[in-house]
């Protein structure tokens, strides 16, 4: 009887500490493919002002009045934002609406303050952009992050995005087998994350997937000092955040072209020449020529 018990007893415990460790792996997700806003609301004399209405929009995202509202010590905070910009709407009784554009980016947490000024003294609407800064001084990981922005004005041959990893410090492909590593460790050592979840081939340890590039938003390289919301491999973490969907129809069609006229001859480089036959008898020795063919990707959000 007290066996029995005890098994019984048992299995509401496991199932209990099962949810626990699924809950966990869905906040660290969240945390890898969404940013934070947060900031405080003050005053022109700096003094706090609980109470007031922050909120945030994008019509491109499909987010509309997501927000909060300070506590006691004017400060506010907005988790899982995916990335990308927001009309931020600041409002508070007696004070001027206040208005402003804030960038969200993937792990990063965009700081934002306010001073908020009476509404007979604002004559007019300025038009700020708040971005994350470039050192955070609250975090201590050695990273890179490339936004869309970057990726889809790069130059990239073959339109693979492991050309790109090899632009961050510290990273390389020592094999050219197209598996990175980070900083001498081998290329099974790197962690890979799509929108938060590990896409590593569970044999082999390296990258199986093949993402187009026009459907990523950005992507992270965490090169040393991970935090705890990283784990799994010892080498490094590599962390794609895709393209969300929007209300707004959109596409790309782009033309890639590279052939030997974009590039430069060579110092004291012989022109092209026949060889044998009648090439021969007319005074050519060789004929060198390429081929390439260009290809064409379809993309789009």
């Amino acid at each position: 009887m007290i066996r029995s018990g005890g098994r019984k007893g048992g299995r509401p415990g496991f199932v209990l500490l099962f949810l626990l460790v699924l809950g966990g792996v869905f906040r660290v997700a969240a945390q890898e493919s969404t940013g934070t806003i947060r900031g405080v609301v003050a005053n022109k004399e700096a003094a706090p002002i609980p109470g007031v209405t922050v909120v945030v929009s994008s019509e491109k995202l499909g987010v509309k009045d997501v927000g909060t509202v300070t506590d006691v010590a004017g400060n506010y905070r907005i988790p899982n934002l995916a990335p990308g910009r927001y009309e931020m709407v600041v409002s508070f009784p007696t004070f001027a609406t206040y208005k402003i554009t804030v960038e969200v980016e993937v792990g990063r947490t965009t700081r934002q303050d306010i001073t908020l000024r009476p509404g007979d003294e604002l004559k007019e609407i300025v038009d700020v952009v708040g971005k994350s800064d470039v050192v955070v001084l609250e975090e201590t990981e050695t990273k890179t992050e490339f936004d869309d922005t970057f990726i889809s004005g790069l130059p990239v041959l073959g339109r693979d995005y492991r050309d790109i990893l090899v632009l961050a410090p510290g990273v390389d492909d020592e094999d050219g087998d197209g598996n990175v590593n980070i900083l001498g460790s081998r290329d099974r050592d790197v962690q890979y994350t799509l929108d938060g979840t590990s896409v590593n081939d569970p044999f082999t340890g390296a990258d199986p997937i093949n993402i187009n590039l026009e459907a990523i938003a950005e992507v992270e390289l965490v090169t040393a000092g991970a935090g705890a919301d990283q784990g799994g491999k010892s080498g490094g973490f590599v962390n794609f955040t895709t393209k969300s969907g929007t209300n707004d129809f959109e596409g790309a069609f782009k033309f890639f072209l590279r052939t030997s006229e974009l590039d430069g001859d060579g110092a004291g480089t012989d022109p092209p020449q026949l060889h044998g036959g009648l090439g021969e008898a007319a005074g050519f020795r060789d004929v060198n020529f390429d081929e390439f063919r260009p290809f064409l990707k379809l993309g789009g959000a």
